[in-house]
């Protein structure tokens, strides 16, 4: 029997929620399975305010940028017998509450990521089954395009 998995990571956002009339504190969670989507909650009424879809699954981790305009998710999305499983970064919008953009790095593994003090930068798990590597990818924070890679030696 399967079970439902619900994996939270809350990321609290101070955003005008409706505009400059009613400024309201939002928190994004992370829903895994079943859900796979990005709950935006009103923090006053502990209320769901929507979903963002369209991740793949177990969208895990995320981080901010310091203006707190843009969300770093990073999710997954399973192997198929023609494609290899992939993780992907995701830049979402809170104001807009729309993923903006997203890559693939490496295939399906630890979904880790961190931001740059000056938010330029990104730094997310990678692996490369092909060529056995695994380390930290190095990604610019408003392409998504990698601009570097460090290999981590396992010996």
């Amino acid at each position: 029997m399967l079970r439902a998995c619900l994996f939270l990571t809350i990321l609290l956002c101070g955003l005008s929620a409706s505009g400059p009339a009613r400024a309201a504190d939002l928190a994004f969670i992370t829903a895994q399975s079943p859900l796979n989507a990005l709950l935006v909650y009103d923090v006053a009424t502990m209320t769901e305010r929507e979903r963002i879809s369209g991740f793949g699954i177990e969208p895990s981790r995320m981080v901010a940028n310091s203006d707190r305009s843009r969300l770093y998710l990073v999710s997954r999305i399973n192997a198929t017998a023609t494609t290899p499983a992939e993780m992907r970064v995701h830049i979402v919008s809170p104001a807009q509450r729309r993923i903006l953009r997203t890559a693939v790095v490496g295939e399906a593994t630890g979904r880790a990521i961190a931001i740059s003090p000056d938010g330029a930068r990104l730094y997310v798990w990678k692996q490369v089954s092909a060529t056995q590597s695994f380390g930290v990818a190095v990604l610019d924070a408003g392409s998504l395009a990698e601009i570097g890679y460090v290999p981590l030696s396992w010996t």
